[in-house]
């Protein structure tokens, strides 16, 4: 299978992904709530963002037609490439399959944002 294509399936079952999670997600529901911060907060507090609910999720599908050009463009899968997480070079591929990892980890968090606040299970 083309490299291109497999990623962009990849990522376009995450769009799919996020779909099915914030189904009955509301913005209320979709905050965080601030008993939690001291424990999931990572440099921030995690309270606020630039993006209410709805705008963020639309931000995401917009976001995949663009990874869906780009990965059908790629030039090459194996050029060394600035992995911002580890503050490395590595392989375009392989930055790309840590930032695959670090998508379906937080679209998980949905997943379990949904549990908490007693909604059905989406997938």
């Amino acid at each position: 299978m083309e490299r291109g294509k497999l990623w962009r399936g990849a990522f376009g079952g995450n769009v799919r992904l996020l779909e099915l999670n914030s189904a009955g997600l509301t913005e209320e529901l979709a905050a965080e709530d601030p008993t939690w911060e001291q424990h999931y907060a990572r440099g921030g507090p995690g309270t606020q963002a630039h993006l209410d609910w709805a705008e963020l999720q639309a931000a995401f599908r917009t976001a995949d037609q663009a990874l869906k050009a780009a990965f059908q463009e790629a030039p090459d899968w194996d050029r060394p490439t600035l992995n911002p997480a580890v503050g490395a070079e590595q392989p375009l591929e392989q930055v790309l399959a840590f930032l695959f990892m670090h998508e379906c980890y937080h679209l998980g968090q949905i997943g379990l944002i949904r549990k908490l606040h007693g909604l059905p299970g989406a997938i």
